[in-house]
C-alpha cells in the first residue's frame, strides 16, 4: 500500500514539476517577445 502511495506521490510531483516548467517557459517567451517589441 505504501509503495502505491509513493508511486502516486511521485507522479503528482512529476506532473506539477512539468506544469511549472511549461508555465515558466511560456512566461519567459512572452517576456522576451514583449521586450523585443519595445526595443523596436
Amino acid at each position: 500500500m505504501t509503495e502505491m502511495g509513493d508511486m502516486n506521490f511521485g507522479w503528482l510531483l512529476a506532473i506539477v514539476a512539468g506544469g511549472l516548467t511549461m508555465i515558466s517557459l511560456g512566461v519567459m517567451i512572452v517576456v522576451v517577445n514583449v521586450l523585443k517589441s519595445f526595443q523596436k
